[in-house]
């Protein structure tokens, strides 16, 4: 029991962004999940992954590990590009990849976590709230919703985590009446 414990334990660990030495996620995860409705939806790991990655460093990646490329709107620097990696494929010059983050199985298919995700305040007051733990978790407000109360608000390239985790410790702050990451399915 005691080893199955320490096993467990081991697999909690926090999926952060790359760092050089290009720590690997784990498969399987007691973190790996999200809120809706007030309940916790949990996710299995997919075999696939989203990253930010530096246009002109591209050269440097290896550009046959990436299924798919493109730019996104929450990206300011023009050289700043996702991809999604093939499946199982294993990048090796991390170097170069800015902001990473799991796929997650939905059937056959993988679902990828986005660099964005939307909170709603309990009150119209709660403003400075989030822009403390947006400030504390390294993340940017980008716009304010379409609907009353709602933010979105964007990883930053030294954000402590992926957009789905950072979600998550805005819900169970209590502070947030909803707190969701932005997905996308396959491409």
């Amino acid at each position: 029991f005691m080893l199955f414990f320490v096993l467990c334990s081991t697999l909690l660990i926090a999926c952060e962004p790359i760092t050089p030495n290009g720590d690997q996620y784990p498969v399987v995860s007691a973190d790996d999940y999200y809120w809706y409705n007030g309940e916790k939806i949990y996710l299995e790991r997919g075999n696939q992954e989203y990253i930010i990655y530096d246009d002109v460093l591209r050269s440097e990646i290896d550009k046959e590990k990436l299924e798919y490329t493109g730019t996104d709107r929450h990206l300011k620097d023009s050289n700043l590009k996702w991809g999604i990696t093939k499946p199982n494929a294993v990048l090796t010059d991390l170097e170069h990849v800015l902001y990473r983050a799991p796929s997650y199985k939905m059937g056959e298919d993988n679902i990828f976590v986005l660099l964005s995700f939307d909170v709603k305040l309990r009150d119209s007051n709660d403003l400075s709230i989030l822009q403390n733990m947006a400030e504390q978790y390294h993340v940017e407000i980008f716009k304010e919703g379409p609907l009353p109360l709602w933010y979105e608000l964007v990883c930053t390239l030294p954000s402590s985590s992926h957009a789905m985790d950072i979600a998550n410790r805005f819900y169970e702050s209590g502070k947030f009446e909803s707190a969701s990451p932005s997905m996308t399915g396959v491409y």
